[in-house]
């Protein structure tokens, strides 16, 4: 409570109550290290008076022939060029005057630091980093590229200096994950990339992709083709959207992930999720009595229900194209672990197969969730052969688990509990902590950062905790600026969470960190949430405005509140109601003409209750008028009141401290 109280001192009364109503843990002093504005905030800081300045004369020692130390090295020297505007050379070789703008890399530290370990000691003459392994190296540039300045794109004009310090760091849990959905929104390398890179300086190290799902196979089988050719894209009628790579372009991935650290694990979704699949190949589903169904790949909110037919597990055709398949992964992706989802399977077709329930009884099974797990044993004999790991969604313990899959837990922490009493390894990765498809209102950034994967487990259990993923499903956030937005900043929160020992971690410094870290966010073209931006209202709707089913439209001025950002940040929000609200169209007209509009995927509803899009005002001249055209949509089961909002973020310059 005394550390409780110190933080409502140091931070607002709101906050505290917030805290105290919601079950976060008490919190502690703010530690010193937080004064570097570093996340994840190291394990051990010692701030030293005094700082390294750089000069003409910086020069980057490298002792040790390790080629992922040269390239540590080499990112570091390129770095440093642009922001000094000369080479700063790297030399293999010990500095003759090591106390005169050297920075050292060396690969001698104590192996008790682990793989991913580092020490880092700043002097006024020179920076020492040393690990035991080039991840270590790699984690520690991380450290000193957040103390620098953000790079932009030019030289900058202030003396370049860093504060003294020594650290002496290593991560809480190894594995520490980001999931990116590509199936229900096809990403582009581009933007899978520009995520690499971002987990990268955050010290996040597994890009776990959602590669297949309902809507659209997103990896080439060369076995298969129609995989792809048919279901990796929407049926025409609605549009024929999405994509998929190429073996060679996930190679290129997983070798760029590889430079920084990250290692891709695959996500191939079996038995359930895989309407796609029987787009492609219908002959996969259950035959039923009386019954001639056909499939195709439709966006996410236009399925007549939310989870597709599964495949038919009890079809042996169906296991030889998927230990293909798998066959295949493996070939292509080096990771440890193979994912292969095993959630949220709708069981009633198999209950309804003839061929399922002879097989059943064949092989003695008591029901459909048994069935399920003699798909999926079978599944990771296959996976096993090849020297690799089968994880999945927490459902895969349903009828019993496989004796060497790992469990990503994702219902709560209960099957991450229930994985680790039985000796398995486990991934915790529970809504709403770790889901950032949830809004700002469902999962703020403070209840990411309350986080504590080894809640709830004893010292035995937690052993087998691997570490923390956050997820992205894509099937609300459809742009590269609207998947940003919901990720950022919570995965700085997230990797704090898997990174920094739990003793040590407060909100408020945590925040205040968080803060200054906006600025580099700005500068690597990244779209975040900022909870210090005021909105102002545009227009609201009514319940009964939606009667009925029947299109409504609104047109609502917003002259006064487009400002002369480039964009303007639009939020629609769901006030009060029951039915669900589709937004059919949102477009932004200047003096009459359509300036931009904004893209929304699907119904707000409770669990989505705000939308979040951005518009292109145009250029500006004196006297030019803008209104917001809004086309909304109840249902007959009823609706919802909402209103429309024009955000703005924090005009203060300095982002140090919250205004």
């Amino acid at each position: 409570m005394i550390a409780f109280l110190t933080a409502c001192k140091r931070g607002s009364v709101v906050l505290c109550l917030f805290l105290l109503s919601s079950g976060v843990p008490s919190l502690r002093a703010r530690p010193a290290g937080a004064a570097l504005a570093v996340i994840p905030q190291p394990a051990k800081v010692e701030l030293r008076p005094g700082a390294f300045r750089f000069s003409p004369k910086t020069r980057i020692y490298l002792e040790t022939g390790n080629r992922r130390a040269r390239w540590v090295a080499e990112d570091l020297s390129k770095l440093l060029s642009g922001l000094m505007g000369r080479a700063v050379p790297v030399i293999s070789a010990k500095p003759s005057a090591p106390e005169r703008q050297a920075i050292v890399f060396s690969l001698k530290a104590p192996a008790a630091l682990g793989p991913d370990g580092y020490r880092m000691a700043v002097s006024r003459g020179a920076i020492r980093i040393s690990a035991p392994k080039a991840a270590g190296l790699f984690y520690a540039l991380q450290t000193l590229r957040q103390m620098l300045p953000p790079a932009p794109g030019a030289p900058v004009k202030a003396p370049l200096r860093v504060q003294c310090v020594r650290i002496q760091d290593r991560p809480r849990f190894r594995w520490r994950g980001l999931m990116l959905d590509c199936s229900r929104t096809f990403l582009s390398m581009e933007y899978l990339r520009h995520s690499v890179d971002l987990m990268a300086l955050y010290k996040l190290n597994v890009l776990h992709l959602h590669l297949t799902d309902d809507q659209g196979w997103r990896l080439a089988i060369r076995q298969y083709p129609k995989l792809t050719t048919v279901g990796a894209h929407y049926a025409e009628r609605f549009g024929g959207a999405g994509g998929f790579y190429t073996q060679q372009q996930m190679r290129e991935l997983i070798a760029y992930a590889k430079k920084r650290n990250i290692t891709v694990v695959p996500e191939i979704e079996m038995p359930g999720h895989s309407g796609e699949v029987l787009a492609a190949y219908p002959e996969l589903a259950c035959p039923l009595p009386g019954e001639n169904r056909t499939f195709e790949v439709t966006p996410f909110w236009q399925r007549p229900a939310h989870f597709s037919e599964p495949l038919c597990v009890c079809n042996d055709q169906v296991f030889e194209m998927y230990r293909n398949i798998l066959s295949s992964v493996i070939n292509l992706f080096p990771s440890e672990f193979i994912h292969v989802g095993g959630d949220e399977v709708p069981k009633q077709a198999w209950n309804e197969s003839s061929l399922c329930q002879a097989r059943m009884k064949a092989e003695g099974l008591k029901n459909a969730d048994e069935l399920q797990s003699h798909f999926m044993k079978r599944i990771e004999k296959v996976i096993a052969a090849k020297g690799r790991r089968m994880i999945g969604w927490d459902e895969i313990l349903e009828g019993g688990l496989a004796p060497g899959a790992a469990v990503e837990s994702w219902r709560g922490a209960k099957g991450g509990l229930a994985a680790a009493q039985l000796g398995h390894d486990v991934v915790m990765a529970p809504n709403p902590y770790t889901y950032f498809d949830f809004t700002y209102h469902s999962t703020p950034i403070e209840k990411v950062y309350s986080y504590d994967p080894a809640e709830g487990f004893t010292p035995a259990m937690a052993k087998h905790i691997l570490g923390v993923e956050g997820c992205m499903w894509t099937h609300i956030a459809v742009t590269d600026k609207a998947i940003d937005y919901q990720i950022y900043p919570r995965l700085l929160a997230l990797a704090e969470v898997g990174w920094s020992p739990e003793r040590d971690r407060n909100w408020p410094g945590f925040d205040a960190r968080m803060l200054r870290q906006f600025s580099r966010l700005r500068s690597l073209g990244v779209t975040y949430h900022d909870p210090r931006a005021t909105g102002a209202e545009v227009g609201a709707w009514s319940e009964s405005d939606l009667s009925g089913d029947a299109p409504r439209v609104f047109n609502w001025d917003a002259t006064s509140l487009i400002g002369n950002a480039p964009e303007a940040q639009v939020q629609v929000r769901l006030e009060s109601g029951n039915g669900p609200v589709y937004v059919r169209s949102f477009e932004l007209l200047k003096d009459g003409k359509e300036a931009g509009e904004a893209v929304f995927a699907g119904p707000l509803n409770k669990r989505n209750d705000v939308e979040v899009s951005w518009l292109s005002p145009g250029a500006r001249h004196p006297g030019c008028r803008y209104t917001l055209r809004v086309t909304l949509q109840g249902s007959m089961k009823g609706s919802s009141a909402g209103s429309v909002w024009i955000m703005k973020p924090p005009h203060s310059p300095a982002e140090a401290a919250r205004p």
